[in-house]
């Protein structure tokens, strides 16, 4: 280190002196990261000095210094405040402004430096002209790599706080709190400073396309889903929510409170000459109300919504974006290719995330009844040579997994949801029902007895599953046909997926759903869903007796137990127990595999259940953990022919299935 850094400093003075000298590219790589971590400060002040003074004369490739630069930059013992402190003052401007990636990636690490102290921070948000030309790079840049660390840097001084704030404080207390600390500086020299304010708006506004000095329409789209990307990050700011400066919003379009967001979502994008940026747009929209929880009290919200559901509703942007899906002969033919998958994941994303508001708006547009009813036809209207040839509905399947279980239920003028027959095989259906079937997982809070809405949730997993029996009785059979077929691997990985789900499926009983949600109602009807609709009646254990007859004798109350009951043990167990010998392709192989990952937790599960059985059963189980084992110890594939597994433990079947 010590010779080397003599070398590289005479080699730069030389080039400096003698433009005609070529950069020493293998010297100036010797130099690299982990040799700057041990760099000494004085080393690295004068090797950055040297260099800025150096980028604006060289007549070649900069690449090779611009790389050393960045790598001084981001050694540890290298701060910002050694680069305020280097004379002449770095020309942060000049670098970001110059039509050079390297030069703008080179003084976009040395301001990534502030980021590291709050006072950093506070210096950097002080100068205006330093801010204005970041934000100005970061919009026009037509280099991906400037724009990404442009982006980085902007959220280093952004970031601070931001991540800890609770959106339902989203408020004028919450903004003043923030405009205190260093993070909060630069957001009001963004918000209140109108040389830096209005490039978010001129920069990304179709309105001033082709004026003198603006981007060009095809680099406008591109600023846009920059900055779309950018509200996205800080959609929990409060200042990316409100009016800052009238005089400029209002030029754009904006009503008297409307701020960044307002723009963005409502104004900024032509979404009926542009489909790309139109699907960009309705993608920022689902990020947007996925990042809300409206199941969660949220001050300033309406009933089971949130900020960010309320604002779309009240711009009637959550209207149009569901109207692309639901109702798509409306549409344009070309446009709604692209528009009917990302309106799904958009309602996908509403549902999953408020899902109280989605159960309670019988009136709404659209309606819980409209989505479901569109739902219910496409699953009808598809027919078992799609689902054979691979083209199984995969949009409605996706936004199927994520309406509340509730939801699915059969009611009196409603068919179950759940239409498919898992033959012919499908993985997408197969996907589904175990995403279905298995029902939540545990509370995040595992201490706590699950929730009332968890335990519906589960009640309503069982009485799907034991419908679906009824209606389907083979089901047992033709999901080993279908885990069996190693030539179709995506089929079969998804069939072992459904049975691994049902093997981990915690479930509750009608009575014990009903009851707890009963009890919660008692103390707090704030969000509890309106069980007395048909829509989310759960059937008794009578009416799943008698439309479950495979099960009639004794109604499963787990996933494990209705692989342990008649008929499924018969099929399940011998299946799992069977050795892998026909696995011997690649795809066998990989098959074979996911078998043996689905034994394990068969095995594990089964382990847990000795310790709660009764002494019959529990001895019958062990019998079966013990065979269980044994299959595990042989590995992927076990022993070849029958040796290893395919028979039950002797007494099993009968047993379980005369409890």
């Amino acid at each position: 280190m010590e010779s080397l850094v003599p070398k590289i400093q005479n080699h730069l003075a030389d080039v400096a002196q003698n433009p005609g000298v070529q950069l020493n590219q293998s010297l100036l790589e010797s130099l690299d990261r982990h040799l700057s971590d041990s760099l000494p400060k004085e080393a690295a002040i004068g090797l950055i000095t040297q260099i800025a003074a150096l980028l604006p004369t060289l007549q070649q490739d900069p690449d090779p210094v611009t790389s050393l630069a960045e790598i001084i930059a981001e050694s540890s013992s290298f701060t910002f405040n050694d680069v305020l402190a280097i004379k002449p003052p770095i020309p942060f401007v000049e670098g970001l402004s110059a039509e050079a990636p390297s030069f703008n990636l080179v003084t976009l690490s040395l301001l990534e430096k502030s980021g590291s102290s709050p006072s950093h921070v506070g210096i950097l948000a002080g100068k205006l002209d330093v801010v204005t030309a970041l934000i100005d790079l970061w919009l026009r840049t037509e280099i991906m790599s400037v724009a990404t660390k442009a982006y980085n840097v902007l959220t280093v001084l952004l970031r601070e706080n931001i991540e800890t704030v609770d959106p339902g404080r989203m408020n004028l207390t919450t903004s003043r709190e923030l405009s205190t600390s260093a993070s909060g500086l630069m957001w009001r020299r963004i918000t209140t400073d109108k040389d830096v304010y209005s490039l978010f708006f001129s920069l990304c506004s179709l309105r001033t396309a082709g004026q003198s000095g603006q981007l060009s329409k095809k680099r406008k789209t591109i600023a846009q889903g920059r900055l779309l990307d950018f509200l996205k990050d800080f959609c929990h700011a409060p200042q990316i929510w409100s009016s800052h400066i009238p005089e400029i919003e209002t030029a754009y379009g904006l009503s008297r409170d409307g701020g960044l967001l307002e723009f963005a979502a409502v104004h900024m994008v032509d979404y009926g000459d542009d489909p790309l940026m139109h699907v960009s747009l309705v993608d920022f929209f689902t990020a947007l109300i996925s990042k809300f929880d409206g199941d969660q009290s949220e001050s300033g919200a309406s009933r089971n919504s949130s900020k960010a559901l309320d604002f779309l509703i009240s711009t009637g942007l959550h209207q149009r974006t569901s109207n692309y899906f639901l109702k798509p002969d409306d549409q344009d033919p070309l446009d709604i290719t692209f528009l009917y998958p990302a309106s799904a994941r958009y309602l996908s994303a509403y549902v999953s995330t408020h899902s109280a508001h989605f159960l309670s708006s019988s009136t709404s547009n659209p309606s819980s009844q409209q989505i479901l009813a569109h739902l219910l036809a496409k699953f009808r209207s598809t027919t078992r040579g799609e689902l054979a040839n691979d083209r199984a509905p995969k949009p409605e399947l996706h936004l199927l997994s994520s309406i509340p279980r509730l939801s699915l239920l059969p009611t009196s003028d409603r068919d179950s949801l759940l239409l498919f027959p898992i033959l012919p095989q499908n993985a997408d259906v197969l996907l589904t029902l175990g995403y279905i079937f298995k029902g939540p997982s545990k509370d995040k809070d595992k201490s706590t007895p699950p929730s009332p809405s968890t335990l519906l949730s589960r009640a309503a997993a069982r009485a799907l599953f034991l419908l679906y029996i009824g209606a389907h009785p083979t089901f047992w059979d033709d999901l080993i046909q279908i885990a069996s077929l190693v030539a179709l691997k995506h089929p079969a990985k998804a069939a072992l997926n459904l049975l691994q789900c049902l093997i981990e499926a915690e479930w509750s009983t009608t009575a014990a759903a009903l009851a707890a949600s009963s009890s919660s109602s008692s103390t707090d009807t704030s969000s509890a869903p309106n069980l007395t609709s048909p829509a989310h009646l759960l059937p008794s254990e009578s009416t799943l007796q008698t439309k479950c007859p495979p099960y009639s004798h004794h109604l499963p109350t787990t996933g494990l137990a209705a692989i342990l009951l008649s008929p499924g043990i018969e099929k399940v167990v011998p299946f799992l127990l069977q050795a892998g010998a026909e696995s011997k392709s690649p795809e066998g192989y990989e098959v074979a595999a996911a078998k043996f990952e689905v034994l394990k937790v068969f095995q594990a599960r089964l382990e847990a259940m000795v310790s709660s059985a009764g002494p019959r059963e529990g001895e019958l189980v062990e019998s079966l953990v013990g065979a269980v084992a044994r299959r595990v110890g042989m590995g992927v594939l076990g022993a070849s022919g029958r040796e290893g597994g395919g028979e039950l433990p002797v007494g099993v079947g009968v047993a379980t299935e005369s409890r």
